[in-house]
């Protein structure tokens, strides 16, 4: 029988169709029958895939070679750090520099303003109130909700990656500068952060463009390139902010923006490469299951997700729903965990030159009521895991997953999920979907953007997860699962919402 063992009793022609058939008390007749799927084979055909993507060398962006390497945030209140107090990365790590007292921008528009002097100082987080930055004291005094930014992302990905460029050279600092800078505003929508800004007419764009300077001006004599450019936004496209919310013109919108950042990195500097560009996927709270106009599909996440598919100068990190947070803005905690995230996605294109693509479906396929999904994972098996929903580690009865009809309106119930072999996860249904059935992962509706898939990469930051009371941190964070262990650095699969018989199998 091969493929068909899981049965307890069957009747099958010699193709393997089943006729009649018992399968775990249940009983199974030809309008709702499982044809035999060999799920070592699919499993077999993925590592390959997975495989064969990964191989080459990345020689289309800006490696880290001159004296001084931006590093640059760009997006919203993610990006920028919003909420996320009390600050905590306080050692410096050799060689990696921020401009001023502070590494937030503090311009609303057109220029990169600082905190402090505009010098080279070695990079620590600090919370700021605007004028100047705040003691422990004062961090405590903050009342929840505050906006105030203290640990934004891209000290956690400076951090860990100028760690990673020290230990290559076996050095305490192999000489290579690392300078972040965060030129990132809240509450923003791409068409507001473009170079072209067809929303408010505001330039903002040149918030970034003039940091840039700052560091090349700074750099004087010695070289200067900007490495790698983070992209946290997507939020208020997902809201009715009067601006883009399907996936084409988000992913137009999302190109333009990265091929003019690119052209002018370039023409500030002079080096002949584009940065990297590492994308976030817009999700959990944020997330939204239909476009303006009705449409089912979780756009914004597919469109960044399609972005990183198409160009071979942008990966996408992963999503942020695993990540502790303050219901929606990533904590102190959540926020440093996801920048040393990407330190490690930066370490693997940029260091050791690999392509790099998160845990993402490949194909789905439907038989009778399975629905299998073959995914690319970075370091299998794939494992279900709790990821973190504010301060709460959470699971999911279908652990992320949903079936529906095409508008999304009607919702075919999953029965049971499994993950059948490394790189394989079934649904079983209690009956079988139409043809043009949507599968979702992490969708707003039912999960609130979240899902407990990852893979088994066990890979850990050098950092600590940290519970600091005395400076203003909520009881929620003690976290005893977590504090003074370092954070893991898991793959978890991005949000996703395709089409049955989806293939990237040719």
């Amino acid at each position: 029988m091969g493929g068909l063992t899981d049965w307890d009793f069957a009747i099958a022609d010699p193709n393997g169709y089943i006729g009649f058939g018992i399968r775990d008390g249940a009983v199974y007749l030809p309008q709702n029958v499982t044809t035999a799927v060999d799920a070592k084979a699919l499993d077999s055909r993925n590592k390959a895939q997975s495989l064969a993507m990964q191989e080459g060398i990345v020689q289309s962006v800006q490696l880290p070679t001159a004296v001084y390497n931006t590093l640059a945030n760009c997006g919203q209140s993610l990006g920028e750090g919003s909420e996320t107090w009390p600050s905590l990365s306080k050692t410096p790590v050799a060689g990696a520099l921020m401009i001023g007292d502070n590494v937030d921008n503090l311009s609303g528009a057109d220029t990169y303003d600082v905190l402090g002097t505009l010098q080279f100082n070695p990079l620590v987080a600090n919370t700021h109130d605007g004028a100047a930055n705040l003691s422990g004291v004062e961090e405590a005094a903050l009342t929840p909700g505050d906006q105030a930014k203290g640990e934004p992302p891209v000290i956690g990905l400076a951090n860990g990656f100028k760690l990673a460029l020290n230990r290559r050279a076996l050095s305490e600092n192999d000489g290579r500068n690392l300078v972040a800078i965060s030129p990132a505003i809240a509450g923003m929508t791409i068409e507001q952060l473009s170079k072209v800004n067809t929303h408010d007419a505001v330039d903002r764009y040149s918030i970034l463009t003039d940091g840039v300077t700052k560091v090349e001006t700074l750099a004087g004599s010695d070289s200067h390139v900007v490495t790698a450019v983070s992209w946290m936004q997507g939020e208020y496209n997902y809201r009715d902010q009067g601006a883009s919310w399907d996936k084409a013109s988000y992913k137009t919108l999302m190109h333009q923006l990265f091929d003019d950042i690119g052209a002018d990195v370039i023409a500030i500097t002079g080096q002949a490469l584009p940065p990297l560009f590492m994308t976030y996927q817009t999700g959990a709270t944020y997330t939204r299951d239909v476009d303006s106009g009705g449409n089912a599909g979780l756009h914004v996440g597919m469109a960044q997700l399609e972005v990183a598919k198409e160009r071979s100068d942008t990966v996408m990190v992963g999503p942020v729903y695993p990540y502790t947070d303050k219901g929606g803005h990533l904590d102190a905690n959540g926020a440093r965990w996801y920048g040393l995230q990407q330190a490690k996605v930066a370490r693997k294109v940029l260091i050791e030159g690999e392509p790099w693509e998160p845990v993402r479906p490949l194909e789905i396929s439907v038989n009778g009521v399975d629905i299998h999904i073959s995914f690319h994972v970075p370091v299998a098996p794939l494992i279900f895991d709790l990821p973190y929903v504010t301060s709460t580690a959470t699971d999911y009865a279908d652990n992320g997953f949903r079936v529906t009809s095409a508008d999304g309106a009607t919702v075919y119930p999953i029965s049971e999920v499994e993950i059948v072999a490394d790189t394989v996860v079934r649904l079983r249904l209690a009956s079988a979907p139409p043809s043009d059935a949507l599968v979702w992962y992490a969708d707003k509706t039912v999960h609130d953007g979240n899902g407990n898939l990852r893979d088994s990469d066990p890979t850990k930051a050098h950092e600590q997860y940290e519970y600091v009371p005395e400076r203003g941190m909520y009881a929620a964070a003690n976290i005893p699962a977590l504090v003074g262990k370092n954070y893991p650095l898991h793959n978890w699969c991005v949000a996703f919402c395709l089409p049955l018989n989806y293939s990237e199998f040719s």
